[in-house]
Protein backbone atom coordinates (compact mmCIF):
# COMPACT_ATOMS: atom_id res chain seq x y z
CA UNK A 1 0.00 0.00 0.00
CA UNK A 2 1.18 3.57 -1.01
CA UNK A 3 -0.14 5.24 2.13
CA UNK A 4 0.81 9.06 3.17
CA UNK A 5 -0.05 8.88 6.61
CA UNK A 6 -1.19 7.28 9.55
CA UNK A 7 -4.41 8.36 10.66
CA UNK A 8 -4.99 6.54 13.98
CA UNK A 9 -8.30 7.29 14.94
CA UNK A 10 -9.31 3.75 14.98
CA UNK A 11 -6.77 2.92 17.40
CA UNK A 12 -6.07 -0.13 15.20
CA UNK A 13 -2.61 0.43 14.11
CA UNK A 14 -3.75 0.01 10.59
CA UNK A 15 -5.85 2.82 9.31
CA UNK A 16 -3.98 4.90 6.66
CA UNK A 17 -4.55 7.90 4.36
CA UNK A 18 -4.27 6.01 0.83
CA UNK A 19 -3.50 8.51 -2.12
CA UNK A 20 -7.37 9.88 -2.66
CA UNK A 21 -7.08 11.38 0.71
CA UNK A 22 -9.29 9.33 2.98
CA UNK A 23 -8.76 7.08 5.76
CA UNK A 24 -9.46 3.25 5.06
CA UNK A 25 -10.42 2.43 8.67
CA UNK A 26 -12.68 5.41 9.75
CA UNK A 27 -13.33 6.51 6.73
CA UNK A 28 -12.26 10.24 7.98
CA UNK A 29 -12.37 12.57 4.64
CA UNK A 30 -8.41 13.81 4.80
CA UNK A 31 -8.82 15.59 2.08
CA UNK A 32 -8.96 18.48 4.59
CA UNK A 33 -5.66 18.31 5.67
CA UNK A 34 -4.20 16.53 2.78
CA UNK A 35 -5.38 17.21 -1.06
CA UNK A 36 -3.37 14.79 -1.14
CA UNK A 37 -0.02 15.20 -0.85
CA UNK A 38 2.49 12.71 -2.59
CA UNK A 39 5.11 11.03 -0.11
CA UNK A 40 8.01 12.37 -2.87
CA UNK A 41 6.48 16.16 -1.97
CA UNK A 42 6.74 15.20 2.08
CA UNK A 43 10.32 16.89 2.14
CA UNK A 44 10.50 19.68 0.18
CA UNK A 45 10.95 23.28 2.13
CA UNK A 46 7.77 24.58 1.51
CA UNK A 47 6.14 27.38 3.86
CA UNK A 48 2.53 26.65 3.32
CA UNK A 49 -0.23 25.34 6.05
CA UNK A 50 -0.11 21.87 4.45
CA UNK A 51 3.59 21.04 5.07
CA UNK A 52 3.27 22.81 8.75
CA UNK A 53 0.68 20.48 9.35
CA UNK A 54 2.56 17.77 8.09
CA UNK A 55 5.91 18.30 10.19
CA UNK A 56 2.92 19.14 13.34
CA UNK A 57 1.44 15.43 13.06
CA UNK A 58 4.92 13.79 12.46
CA UNK A 59 6.27 15.64 16.25
CA UNK A 60 3.40 16.78 18.36
CA UNK A 61 3.15 15.43 21.62
CA UNK A 62 -0.76 15.03 21.20
CA UNK A 63 -2.73 12.51 20.64
CA UNK A 64 -3.41 11.71 16.86
CA UNK A 65 -7.48 12.32 17.26
CA UNK A 66 -6.05 15.89 19.13
CA UNK A 67 -3.54 16.39 16.57
CA UNK A 68 -6.27 16.02 13.83
CA UNK A 69 -8.32 18.53 15.30
CA UNK A 70 -5.91 21.16 16.00
CA UNK A 71 -5.01 21.06 12.52
CA UNK A 72 -8.73 21.00 11.22
CA UNK A 73 -9.28 24.60 13.53
CA UNK A 74 -6.44 26.25 12.03
CA UNK A 75 -8.20 25.23 8.08
CA UNK A 76 -11.88 26.16 9.61
CA UNK A 77 -10.37 29.46 10.65
CA UNK A 78 -8.74 30.16 7.57
CA UNK A 79 -12.17 29.46 5.17
CA UNK A 80 -14.10 31.32 7.49
CA UNK A 81 -12.19 33.72 7.47
CA UNK A 82 -11.27 34.25 4.16
CA UNK A 83 -15.37 32.81 3.04
CA UNK A 84 -13.52 29.68 1.11
CA UNK A 85 -12.17 26.42 1.71
CA UNK A 86 -9.01 25.86 -0.10
CA UNK A 87 -6.37 23.05 -0.18
CA UNK A 88 -3.95 23.11 2.86
CA UNK A 89 -0.89 22.94 0.43
CA UNK A 90 -1.64 26.15 -1.27
CA UNK A 91 -2.30 28.39 1.91
CA UNK A 92 0.89 30.39 2.29
CA UNK A 93 1.86 30.06 6.09
CA UNK A 94 1.91 34.53 5.51
CA UNK A 95 -1.85 34.36 5.54
CA UNK A 96 -2.40 33.09 9.24
CA UNK A 97 -2.23 36.33 10.58
CA UNK A 98 -3.87 38.41 13.52
CA UNK A 99 -6.35 39.94 11.31
CA UNK A 100 -7.64 36.56 10.87
CA UNK A 101 -8.74 35.93 14.50
CA UNK A 102 -11.57 39.09 14.77
CA UNK A 103 -13.14 37.88 11.08
CA UNK A 104 -13.42 34.52 12.05
CA UNK A 105 -15.24 35.20 15.21
CA UNK A 106 -17.45 38.23 13.97
CA UNK A 107 -18.24 35.97 10.70
CA UNK A 108 -19.34 32.63 13.02
CA UNK A 109 -21.46 35.15 15.74
CA UNK A 110 -23.43 36.83 12.96
CA UNK A 111 -23.83 32.77 11.93
CA UNK A 112 -25.50 32.07 15.24
CA UNK A 113 -27.43 34.77 15.58
CA UNK A 114 -28.69 34.56 12.33
CA UNK A 115 -29.37 31.09 13.41
CA UNK A 116 -31.48 32.25 16.59
CA UNK A 117 -34.76 33.62 17.51
CA UNK A 118 -35.85 37.00 16.99
CA UNK A 119 -35.75 38.54 21.22
CA UNK A 120 -33.12 39.44 22.99
CA UNK A 121 -31.98 36.68 25.32
CA UNK A 122 -31.71 34.38 22.63
CA UNK A 123 -29.10 36.93 20.41
CA UNK A 124 -27.32 37.17 23.89
CA UNK A 125 -26.85 33.54 24.21
CA UNK A 126 -26.32 32.43 20.46
CA UNK A 127 -23.35 35.32 20.88
CA UNK A 128 -21.67 33.85 24.13
CA UNK A 129 -22.13 30.26 22.64
CA UNK A 130 -20.21 31.32 19.45
CA UNK A 131 -17.31 33.64 21.36
CA UNK A 132 -17.18 30.14 23.54
CA UNK A 133 -16.25 27.70 20.15
CA UNK A 134 -14.50 30.40 18.29
CA UNK A 135 -12.09 30.81 21.49
CA UNK A 136 -12.07 27.52 21.94
CA UNK A 137 -10.92 26.83 18.14
CA UNK A 138 -8.59 29.56 18.32
CA UNK A 139 -6.54 27.92 21.15
CA UNK A 140 -6.94 24.72 19.19
CA UNK A 141 -5.23 25.88 16.11
CA UNK A 142 -3.00 28.40 17.93
CA UNK A 143 -1.36 24.78 19.55
CA UNK A 144 0.39 24.25 16.14
CA UNK A 145 2.61 26.96 16.65
CA UNK A 146 3.37 26.21 20.91
CA UNK A 147 6.95 26.30 22.35
CA UNK A 148 6.12 24.92 25.32
CA UNK A 149 5.47 21.63 27.07
CA UNK A 150 7.31 18.45 26.01
CA UNK A 151 8.35 19.62 22.43
CA UNK A 152 9.50 23.52 21.18
CA UNK A 153 7.55 23.38 17.28
CA UNK A 154 8.49 26.18 16.27
CA UNK A 155 11.83 25.20 16.84
CA UNK A 156 11.57 22.07 14.89
CA UNK A 157 9.48 23.63 12.42
CA UNK A 158 12.85 25.75 11.47
CA UNK A 159 15.34 22.27 11.44
CA UNK A 160 12.52 20.95 9.05
CA UNK A 161 12.65 24.41 6.66
CA UNK A 162 9.49 25.97 7.70
CA UNK A 163 10.21 29.47 8.41
CA UNK A 164 7.23 30.91 10.32
CA UNK A 165 6.57 34.47 9.13
CA UNK A 166 6.05 37.16 11.81
CA UNK A 167 2.05 37.09 10.65
CA UNK A 168 2.43 33.82 13.28
CA UNK A 169 3.33 35.64 16.20
CA UNK A 170 0.92 38.09 15.62
CA UNK A 171 -2.48 35.18 15.13
CA UNK A 172 -0.55 33.38 18.40
CA UNK A 173 -0.91 36.76 20.34
CA UNK A 174 -4.01 38.68 18.74
CA UNK A 175 -7.14 39.21 21.23
CA UNK A 176 -9.55 36.99 21.53
CA UNK A 177 -13.01 38.02 21.91
CA UNK A 178 -15.46 35.85 24.67
CA UNK A 179 -15.36 33.98 27.90
CA UNK A 180 -13.97 30.46 28.55
CA UNK A 181 -17.16 29.63 30.68
CA UNK A 182 -20.94 30.23 30.71
CA UNK A 183 -21.94 33.40 31.82
CA UNK A 184 -25.56 31.88 33.63
CA UNK A 185 -25.74 27.85 34.14
CA UNK A 186 -28.54 26.71 35.81
CA UNK A 187 -28.15 23.12 36.91
CA UNK A 188 -31.30 21.48 35.66
CA UNK A 189 -33.49 19.58 37.54
CA UNK A 190 -33.42 16.27 39.32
Amino acid sequence: MNSLAYCGLKGDGESFINESGFCNGCAFASRFLFNPVREENRNEKMSTVGSLILKYWDHCAVSRRTGRNNALSLLKILEVAHGTKRPSEIIPLSEVTGDLIPVYQSRTVKTYEDSAPDDPAAKREARERALRTTRSTIIQARSLFTARGEVDLPSIYRACGIELPDSVKEFCGSRVRGKSTKRDYCAPPD
